[in-house]
């Protein structure tokens, strides 16, 4: 971790403790982000300051740059709303090309501020997403995460309408057989991570093997290699 991404997740503490000057109480979990210990600095945030959510958000719009990492939040279970994401439709947000929301229990209206984002990365594992109505018109997005959600039928035809993907991964979903069929189109695929779909035929992955020969299909029940490479 950089000397920045530290500054910007103590930033992070102090919003989320409400900013009252005290000391914020430590915990394991901030202890296991940050890999250390490390002082408070008050300065980073006027103690009479009340920051929300949506504050933090744009402020880490505006550090962070192509690579916005929103995982964090989850970490000091806050409840993050669409309304506080309202920051990502900035003129800040314009270059952010890589979003993680890891965890965070948004649904597919919550994440509609995201749509004009030109993302080549997401990943939206642990959320609750189903339909994935704000990525229709993503046609820049390569790569995906979505495993743990509840995406379906329409989900999946989403996602085979979007041509520059490579590598999808939907571990753990309630998929179907026919749901594989909506990914025949993408010519560029080449990972597809299926582990733990438990509705998912070998029969089903046999015939998208034959169909698609260049694509690696996984059926790992291990988290994906998908959010491995892209979002370490």
């Amino acid at each position: 971790m950089n000397r920045q991404d530290g500054i910007n997740l103590l930033l992070l503490a102090l919003a989320l403790s409400g900013c009252s000057g005290a000391p914020v109480k430590e915990t394991p979990s901030s202890e296991s982000i940050l890999g250390r210990q490390s002082p408070i600095v008050e300065e980073l945030v006027p103690a009479t300051e009340e920051v929300k959510a949506k504050d933090t958000i744009a402020h880490l719009v505006k550090t962070q740059h192509k690579s916005l990492d929103l995982q964090v939040l989850a970490y000091y279970g806050e409840k993050i709303t669409g309304q506080d994401l309202l920051a990502l439709k900035s003129p800040d947000a314009r270059n952010v090309t890589k979003l993680n929301l890891t965890g965070l229990k948004l649904n597919d209206i919550d994440i509609e501020p995201i749509a004009e984002l030109p993302l080549r990365e997401i990943t939206l594992n642990q959320t609750n997403v189903e339909d994935l109505h704000a990525l229709k018109n993503m046609k820049t997005l390569i790569v995906i995460s979505a495993e743990d959600t509840k995406i379906g039928t329409e989900g999946l035809k989403v996602l085979g309408s979007l041509p520059e993907l490579t590598d999808i991964a939907i571990g753990r979903t309630p998929l179907k057989d026919e749901d594989l069929e909506s990914l025949y189109k993408l010519q560029k695929l080449r990972v597809l991570d299926l582990g733990g779909c438990n509705n998912i035929s070998q029969s089903a992955i046999q015939a998208f093997r034959q169909r698609m020969p260049k694509v690696v299909v996984s059926q790992s029940a291990a988290p994906d290699l998908v959010e491995k490479r892209y979002f370490d």
